[in-house]
């Protein structure tokens, strides 16, 4: 998906998952735990399917040492009066992040996220620092879509066929 605009609550840096610009991560000024202040968002400029994140920590030419151990979404689109939290069909909200700074996570998403805009909060049970690099995985919206089956996370439109 395009790399469109991106807002840090705090200080930003690129954010493309396998490379290792200027270290390569988002890191927030703040320590981060379970009070979900600091966020990444990203704005899409228009509404997307998005069917999973990616996820990597700060490599820092192998000096980095700050991943995302977890993480919470929130998204919003055109409609929404406030920032809608995503929780899976069990309703846990919690993503397992990383275990390191050099491998990446992928979390598919069930159910999809229908968003123009997504916020990627770093969670932790303890304080600590984090940096992140993020990927959002899915493609444009396109209008004709009536309904989701949630087991399967897929979006049909009329006449058939699958959006992501």
């Amino acid at each position: 998906m395009p790399n469109p605009h991106h807002h840090a609550s705090n200080w930003f840096s690129r954010l493309l998952l396998k490379t290792d610009n200027n270290g390569g991560a988002w890191c927030p000024k703040h320590m981060v735990s379970n009070a979900l202040k600091e966020y990444l968002q990203v704005d899409l400029l228009q509404t997307h399917v998005i069917t999973a994140i990616r996820t990597q920590g700060r490599f820092g030419k192998g000096q980095g040492q700050e991943y995302t151990e977890a993480y919470v979404l929130e998204y919003w689109r055109p409609g929404f009066d406030k920032w809608q939290r995503w929780k899976n069909i069990q309703g846990k909200e919690i993503l397992p992040g990383n275990i390191n700074t050099y491998s990446e996570v992928e979390n598919a998403l069930q159910p999809i996220i229908f968003a123009s805009k997504i916020r990627i909060y770093p969670y932790g049970q303890y304080d600590r620092t984090v940096c992140l690099r993020a990927e959002i995985v899915g493609c444009p919206w396109e209008e004709g879509i009536v309904s989701l089956q949630h087991s399967g996370g897929r979006a049909t439109r009329h006449g058939g066929g699958s959006v992501g």
